[in-house]
């Protein structure tokens, strides 16, 4: 344990699984007590448990992000029971692919509600509080997908623009106050995002990516725990995605005839597997 956290409470959402895991356990090592929020009440016990094996406080509040009412029932118990959150990690996500044309209005609803507007539902609530103490830094793990457009994942990359955009407004806002605000904005990282991410219309499994090539969200959460401390605005990881990004702001032209030949492709290989089913 290092300590340089001791005494400090950093709030996850999503704690349950993952990255927000990965963060729990890391900030334990470093002294810091957690508030694990998740809808997954199972994940949260066993998380907690490996949190506190490090010696260090594990409060665990199962809680849908998406529900205002439930944030702000959990925003009286935070802070009855801890306080003020000095870090504040908006880590729930989750994902769908599908045709923009085919996802059901409950589906946007559904994704939106967790990726985009469980960040706001918290911000709303504890970032007043965060203000008066004149301290603190809050984390919003967007996406790569916050910058590049992937077909068949608009409902993912809709809810990750929004983020991204909320979150550098917020850094310079926040900054007036003494709060550091950081964009995470990872490309794939080898979590349960990936397989259970709900698909429309393409096989169960939907296409996926080389798994053995997706970094392990440990690598990334100790990435993210230096861009608190040097309060850096954005986090994007691996570095190849920052060349991908370059390329994309350099040749426009280029990406956009990508984009079109992987959804294509896409297309191609979903009308393929439908009709090997019909057939059999």
């Amino acid at each position: 344990m290092n300590g340089d956290y001791s005494g400090k409470h950093v709030f996850i959402t999503g704690g349950a699984s993952g990255i927000g895991r990965a963060l729990a356990l890391l900030f334990a090592r470093e002294g810091a007590s957690l508030l694990l929020v998740d809808i997954n009440q199972a994940g949260l016990e066993a998380v907690a448990g490996e949190v506190e094996s490090h010696g260090v406080k594990a409060r665990r509040y199962q809680a849908d992000v998406s529900d205002a009412d439930q944030i702000a029932r959990l925003h009286e118990k935070v802070t009855s029971e801890a306080g003020t959150p000095d870090i504040l990690i908006n880590c729930a996500g989750v994902a769908e692919m599908a045709a923009i044309e085919e996802a059901p209005l409950e589906d946007w609803r559904t994704v939106l509600g967790v990726n985009l507007w469980g960040s706001i539902h918290t911000l709303h609530y504890f970032l007043p509080d965060m203000y008066e103490r004149g301290s603190g830094h809050v984390v919003n793990v967007a996406s790569f997908a916050g910058f590049a457009a992937s077909p068949f994942l608009g409902l993912y990359v809709t809810s990750k623009f929004a983020l991204v955009g909320l979150t550098e407004t917020l850094r310079a806002e926040a900054a007036i106050h003494g709060v550091g605000v950081s964009a995470i904005c990872p490309g794939f990282i080898e979590t349960p995002l990936l397989d259970n991410a709900k698909t429309v219309g393409f096989a169960e499994e939907g296409p996926q990516p080389l798994r053995k090539y997706i970094p392990e969200p440990e690598k990334l959460a100790k990435k993210i725990l230096i861009c608190i401390k040097r309060d850096k605005p954005m986090l994007i990881y691996p570095a190849l995605y920052k060349v991908i990004l370059l390329i994309k702001r350099l040749a426009p032209r280029g990406s956009d005839k990508f984009n079109k030949k992987a959804a294509r492709t896409a297309y191609n290989t979903r009308h393929i597997s439908r009709e090997k089913t019909n057939a059999s």
